[in-house]
């Protein structure tokens, strides 16, 4: 069975924990940790002044805590003004992001969808 996960604040240590460095930008975030390992991150980094929201987890993780992260994600992105994009995770389905209020515009990024949040 597997230890329980927690979601934490995302700290220098968890971000270099889960790109294996530094992360390859400032970032606000939440980090979901089972045996003091990092398993998911979620949150929002700024390139040339634009906030782009992000998530990335380890393949297999459960849809509960995939949810939980978007859950307290939700609140971090809550206190972002202005316009938003975001990049869905590979695989993920737009749809936990339109929850957050982001729809899709005709530009691709990487061959996958581009969302937006005004």
């Amino acid at each position: 069975m597997h230890a329980e996960i927690t979601i934490v604040p995302a700290t220098p240590a968890l971000a270099c924990a889960w790109f294996g460095g530094p992360p390859p930008f400032t970032l606000r975030g939440c980090v979901a940790v089972r045996d003091e390992r990092p398993v998911a991150i979620f949150g929002v980094y700024w390139l040339d002044g634009v906030a782009i929201a992000f998530s990335e987890w380890q393949p297999g993780l459960d849809r509960r805590t995939i949810a939980r992260c978007f859950r307290r994600g939700e609140r971090l992105l809550k206190d972002v003004p202005g316009t938003m994009y975001a990049e869905p995770h590979p695989g993920q389905q737009a749809t936990l992001l339109a929850r957050l209020g982001f729809v899709a515009v005709e530009d691709e990024v990487d061959g996958g969808p581009l969302l937006v949040r005004a």
